[in-house]
């Protein structure tokens, strides 16, 4: 019985599955240079937003070093001697100098190295990055370009080509761009002049296919995808897709 409810409810998700065409525009002269075909499995899915929030605090926990540390009793570098004498000087009792109390002494519960890291359900992770995606596509916050390329590092040529996005000079976190190649030549690693324009501005932010997540989209106002990062969530997403729909709809 719950493989039949979940094969149904599957099944009438996809009865709105369609394909949704995206032109593709030019950097430079923002012009349309064709249609790019993008899937509603992807970029038209009803937004979880409490999956999405999942995603965000899972990735920051993730990204924490815990490396914070301090002092305890016995890490203090002072002595076992008593202050004073515990009767007849009239003030409070008081035992060595690494007590919580006095300035410079040990910490009542100290901090300790700590793996703030921790599992997050594969499924959780691809409905809301396909949430994010879909987000992005409803706000009209969604560009696809055919290719990002970069003819030196220097980040001023990239903040150049997404000046129409950024809009004011000096913005931060405004454009993300998911740079996969062309979809003739995809590629999975970012070129060395797009990786280190990518680092050096703060305005744009470029990653590949791979390294794509929730967090990145939602930090940032626009999404630019290139065709071969679009080629790549299709062919990673498809084998998905296709486990999750009912033997009578393949």
């Amino acid at each position: 019985f719950r493989r039949a409810a979940f094969l149904r409810r599957v099944f009438f998700s996809y009865q709105n599955d369609h394909i949704i065409e995206a032109p593709i525009k030019s950097l430079t002269s923002g012009r349309q240079q064709g249609v790019q075909p993008l899937d509603s499995y992807l970029f038209a899915e009803k937004p979880r937003v409490d999956l999405m929030h999942q995603a965000v605090v899972w990735f920051q926990a993730c990204r924490r070093t815990g490396t914070a540390k301090t002092k305890g009793r016995s890490e203090v570098h002072f002595g076992n001697r008593k202050i004073r004498a515990q009767k007849g000087t009239g003030k409070a009792r008081l035992g060595d100098r690494t007590s919580p109390l006095l300035k410079g002494g040990a910490h009542c519960h100290p901090k300790r190295p700590k793996d703030w890291s921790y599992p997050l359900p594969v499924q959780v992770q691809r409905i809301a990055l396909r949430s994010a995606l879909s987000v992005k596509q409803h706000v009209s916050k969604l560009e696809v370009i055919s290719c990002l390329t970069l003819q030196t590092p220097d980040p001023f040529e990239l903040e150049e080509l997404c000046q129409t996005y950024i809009g004011y000079p000096g913005a931060r976190n405004k454009v993300l761009v998911v740079d996969g190649g062309s979809y003739d030549e995809p590629y999975e690693t970012l070129p060395l002049n797009t990786l280190y324009a990518s680092r050096a501005s703060g305005s744009v932010t470029v990653v590949s296919p791979e390294d794509l997540s929730v967090y990145e989209i939602l930090r940032h106002e626009t999404l630019i995808l290139t065709t071969g990062a679009v080629k790549q969530l299709h062919l990673r997403f498809t084998p998905v897709k296709i486990d999750e729909s009912p033997l009578w709809y393949q």
